[in-house]
């Protein structure tokens, strides 16, 4: 696995374009697929990051991975349909409507666009840490039809998918999904770098945890006309780029104190 270190958007956009350069010289039909995070943490649905941390300390949960999972999905369909106006059509859209509003699931979210990725790398956190995109070049291959006949949970190996349009949000932020294999016998996810299939497929770019680089690159992506607003098409998504805009351009640069020069 490769990784990278950025300080500016042009540098970014520089490696995005090396690796799409490589692509065409060899006339491949590979696809690149972007994950922004705003904490450096393993590439893991994130239902298994909360149950691996309190396996971890010695207080394991009454039943496995596999069966929570499934509770909770049934949980879900029973008690989400008033708010559905129409029903799902299989069991990859229940999923996909679920991750979609926030719940625990084994999908994990990647985009088409290379600064939707690092929009979502410099969001705000309190926590003080480097931000990073992953960079996925995938064959086609790799990539899975969602059929009524397909179970999401029986899938021999953690594969790609393309959802269906269930929100506005999916359109503007180009989104796709990797679907992870559970491992039964580890009662576990195996991370996507962990992961033999991908891990060479795989490129870590990363942003140093340095407020001027951030604000910066959150600057650069707003005149790109990649923010709040545009990727989260609603009055939330307006009143949250409003804020961060009021944030980002009201502040300007401190010159420090220049030594004076001798005489």
């Amino acid at each position: 696995m490769k990784i990278e270190y950025i300080t500016k958007i042009s540098e970014y956009l520089a490696i995005v374009e090396s690796i799409s350069a490589d692509i065409r010289r060899r006339n491949s039909d590979e696809l690149l697929l972007f994950r922004g995070q705003n904490t450096d943490e393993p590439l893991i649905p994130k239902i298994a990051r909360e149950y691996e941390v309190i396996r971890d300390y010695g207080n394991p949960y009454l039943y496995d991975l596999f069966i929570i999972e499934a509770m909770m999905l049934e949980d879900f369909k029973r008690r989400s349909r008033p708010y559905l106006t129409q029903e799902p059509r299989s069991d990859w859209d229940w999923l996909t409507i679920a991750q979609h509003h926030g719940m625990n699931t084994r999908l994990l979210d990647w985009t088409e666009n290379p600064l939707v990725g690092l929009f979502f790398a410099v969001q705000p956190i309190k926590i003080e840490t480097d931000r990073v995109i992953w960079i996925l070049r995938i064959g086609r291959k790799e990539i899975i039809t969602p059929t009524k006949k397909t179970n999401p949970f029986k899938l021999s190996r953690t594969r790609l998918f393309m959802p269906d349009v269930v929100s506005p949000r999916l359109v503007t932020q180009a989104g796709w999904f990797t679907i992870h294999k559970h491992n039964e016998k580890k009662d576990k996810f195996i991370a996507l770098e962990k992961n033999a299939a991908y891990k060479n497929l795989l490129t870590k770019v990363v942003v140093k945890n340095n407020f001027k680089y951030i604000v910066d690159l959150m600057k650069h992506l707003d005149l790109c006309g990649v923010n709040s607003s545009s990727l989260f098409v609603d009055l939330d998504g307006l009143c949250k780029h409003i804020n961060i805009k009021k944030d980002l351009y009201n502040r300007y640069h401190i010159r420090m104190p220049q030594a004076k020069k001798r005489k």
